[in-house]
C-alpha cells in the first residue's frame, strides 16, 4: 500500500442571515473520495433530508426550525501529511523532564 503524502479536506460553506459559516466536513485521501462524499451529502441537501445530511456532516446548518440552510457549496484543500514516529517520552524529554534540545 502507497504511503499518504497529502490529505484533502472537503469544506462546507454557507451564508445564513448575511454571515459566511465554513467548517471541515471529513478528511480523504484523494479529491476523488471527498467529491464523491460532496455528492452525496448534496443529494440530501436537494431533498431536504435534514436528518441524513446531519448524519454524514455534524456541523450541518439549519435554521430554528430544523430545515436545511439552502445555498450549501463545498471547497477542498490539500495539506501534507507527514506522520510523526512514535517517540518515547525519553526521546522527547530530558533528564530533567524540559524538552529535549
Amino acid at each position: 500500500m502507497a504511503r499518504s503524502t497529502a490529505k484533502v479536506i472537503l469544506f462546507s460553506r454557507v451564508t445564513a442571515d448575511g454571515k459566511v459559516h465554513q467548517w471541515p466536513t471529513a478528511v480523504f485521501n484523494d479529491h476523488d473520495e471527498a467529491k464523491a462524499y460532496a455528492t452525496i451529502i448534496r443529494v440530501a441537501h436537494k431533498s431536504g433530508d435534514a436528518k441524513s445530511a446531519m448524519a454524514l456532516d455534524a456541523k450541518t446548518a439549519v435554521d430554528d426550525k430544523g430545515k436545511l440552510i439552502a445555498g450549501l457549496r463545498f471547497s477542498i484543500a490539500e495539506v501534507p501529511y507527514q506522520p510523526a514516529p512514535a517517540l518515547s517520552d525519553e526521546d522527547l524529554f530530558g533528564d530533567d523532564g524540559t524538552p529535549a534540545s
